[in-house]
């Protein structure tokens, strides 16, 4: 579930956001597709697209994340990985855009 260091090389510039990380979701046509989990600092106003620009150039297209989830916190254990079981209760209700990676 969590990414290798092409989205953690990004994490600390999102727009706005505190931190930010990215995750794999399961995708029933890619097996897995990257989201970022974005936390906004306080009082910031932050667009997916924002977001989700800071990716392009720099990741190739099929690695590029198909959405931006924001979050009020990233659940992380003492050593600043994030903790998956507790990461898989945030995003439990969550489900991937239906256009999401088609295209890649």
């Amino acid at each position: 579930m969590a990414l290798d260091h092409r989205y953690r090389k990004y994490r600390h510039e999102p727009p706005g956001g505190r931190d930010g990380r990215g995750v794999g979701l399961p995708h029933p046509k890619w097996g897995e597709r990257p989201i970022v989990l974005v936390v906004r600092r306080k009082d910031a106003v932050v667009s997916r697209e924002e977001v989700l620009g800071l990716y392009e150039g720099k990741l190739a297209k099929w690695q590029t994340p198909d959405d931006v989830v924001f979050v009020d916190n990233i659940p992380l254990g003492a050593t600043g990985k994030m903790l998956k079981t507790e990461l898989r209760k945030v995003l439990e209700d969550y489900a991937l855009p239906d256009t999401a990676s088609d295209n890649r």
